[in-house]
């Protein structure tokens, strides 16, 4: 095909979650000015050496360890960045978990949903 294929990746995103050291190092420098930067300060050492982003630092594998299940790190960060991003809402957010886990695996579906709402309520 001729046609520009048109790619998910951008190049100066608002947002980042950065979940690891690499991460960090390679994505930092490509949040645009003012943008923000959600780390899991659990597995992240170093901090941005840019001082125009606002950083969110959650000990995501930390909280994790407060569950039954700590498989649910990118669930809490998922809770914590829809509160300060304001793009999604929670209530949203739980009516695709349920749509995803439904009646298949109510303990999946429970674990999710308790994750998500402790990343959320960890940030003011």
């Amino acid at each position: 095909s001729t046609e520009e294929i048109a790619s998910p990746v951008a190049s100066e995103p608002e947002f980042a979650v950065l979940m690891n050291n690499p991460s960090l190092f390679r994505f930092q420098n490509q949040v645009q000015s003012g943008g923000t930067i959600f780390l899991n300060s659990s597995m992240i050492e170093s901090r941005p050496i840019r001082g125009d982003l606002e950083i969110f630092e959650i000990p995501v594998n930390d909280l994790a360890k407060q569950l039954p299940s700590n498989k649910v790190s990118n669930m809490i960060m998922l809770g914590a960045f829809i509160k300060k991003a304001g793009l999604v809402s929670l209530e949203t957010i739980n009516h695709a978990l349920k749509d995803t886990f439904g009646n298949r695996n109510p303990t999946i579906l429970k674990s999710n949903k308790t994750a998500l709402l402790l990343g959320y309520n960890y940030l003011e």
